[in-house]
């Protein structure tokens, strides 16, 4: 594993060569996957590792499991590295603000006691050699773009009582019909307004996917993600113990998300939602590949990708629309029938008649060519 790498970029690496394996019909069972996962990891995990290690038993210990441990612990330490530059910016603009502050002092302990006599007393600390606005004691100066917020949009819940997927946040659309206006009764008998309706791109691990029929509801104060809707487009949900597990509408076996239930028995899933500028990029480098690969087909780059047969081969995403040139160099035309379909079968029966004129002497020149002879006669 790479320090740049996260377990989830690792896990998908160990995931395909496990795959791989079995297809040529090595037997791997669970428990060695996650001692390859334990003892392979940086050195940056060894206390979450440790720690499982002595808490755990490794031979019952599922993949899932202990990928989820390492996920959390990873996400925590993010935070804490956050944390910690925050406060290293914040120290900064602290000294920078001292050091100014000290430097005012002296610049104005140099004045003489004359005008500080004129001075009004500091609201603050009492003192006369300074202004309010300049007082030390004032406050420490603190950093707004430091503030760490939850990202709300990204939260969604399962829900079976709704019949559409609604989200409050317009930022998150992909696509939005404003047009479509409706109203909407939810569960405590208020009405809301509907603003549109549109699609939403999310990132997951298999690419990016695409949220259909979407509501735009300004009021909303929660994201809802319905159950009925996803089931009607092919997806297969499935609520057991404390989670439910989302599979793929084309390869049932295909597990693509899988849910834990929170407290008030919600199922809350984290969506990474991709905007109208991070997808037009995508599409710009899809078409990009496909030009530089002798413009080949979109599914074709997605199986390099997948397979690793391509080395800094981004993830493609197929998109809509026709590329000119493919139109122009790939078209086939019907080629020109090799015979006619009707012949002369006697001689005068066709005859092809050549003139040659006007010209500047009054002359004129004819031939006359008989089609099933070719005897030609000039005149």
């Amino acid at each position: 594993m790479k320090d740049s790498e996260t377990i989830d970029e690792y896990y998908t690496k160990v995931r395909e060569l496990v795959n791989q394996l079995k297809a040529y019909g090595e037997d791997i069972p669970e428990k060695r996957v996650v001692e390859k996962l334990l003892i392979s990891v940086t050195e940056k995990y060894d206390p979450i590792v440790t720690t499982i290690e002595e808490t755990k038993d490794i031979t019952t210990l599922t993949v899932t499991e202990l990928v989820g441990s390492l996920e959390a612990y990873e996400k925590r330490r993010s935070r804490r590295e956050e944390n910690s530059l925050e406060n290293a910016f914040q120290s900064k603009l602290n000294m920078r603000s001292q050091n100014s502050n000290r430097k005012e002092e002296n610049f104005k302990s140099t004045m003489g006691d004359k005008k500080t006599k004129n001075m009004r007393p500091c609201r603050i600390c009492k003192r006369t050699n300074h202004l309010e606005k300049d007082c030390y004691f004032r406050g420490k100066p603190q950093c707004r773009n430091c503030k760490s917020s939850r990202n709300r949009e990204a939260t969604w819940y399962i829900d079976s009582a709704a019949n559409n997927h609604m989200t409050y946040n317009k930022g998150a659309f992909q696509t939005l019909d404003e047009s479509f206006k409706t109203n909407v009764k939810l569960g405590d008998n208020h009405i809301v307004k509907v603003e549109g309706k549109g699609s939403v791109a999310i990132n997951t691990k298999k690419g990016t996917r695409i949220i259909n029929d979407v509501m735009y509801i300004p009021n909303l104060r929660t994201n809802l993600f319905i159950v009925g809707q996803m089931m009607e487009k092919g997806y297969t949900l499935h609520f057991g113990g404390d989670s439910c597990t989302i599979y793929d509408n084309k390869d049932k076996t295909l597990k693509i998300a899988e849910v834990r239930m929170k407290e008030h028995r919600c199922f809350p899933i984290h969506l990474q939602y991709m905007g109208r500028t991070a997808m037009k990029a995508q599409e710009d480098q899809s078409w990009l590949w496909h030009r530089r690969l002798g413009h080949f087909n979109f599914q074709g780059l997605q199986i390099l990708h997948q397979k690793k047969m391509m080395t800094d081969l981004p993830q493609i995403q197929a998109v809509e629309g026709a590329c000119e040139a493919c139109l122009q160099g790939k078209q086939h035309k019907k080629p020109f029938p090799s015979g006619t379909s009707w012949r002369a079968k006697a001689v005068l029966e066709l005859i092809h008649t050549d003139v040659c004129g006007p010209m500047r002497t009054p002359s004129h020149e004819q031939t006359d060519i008989s089609s099933y002879s070719s005897m030609t006669t000039p005149e």
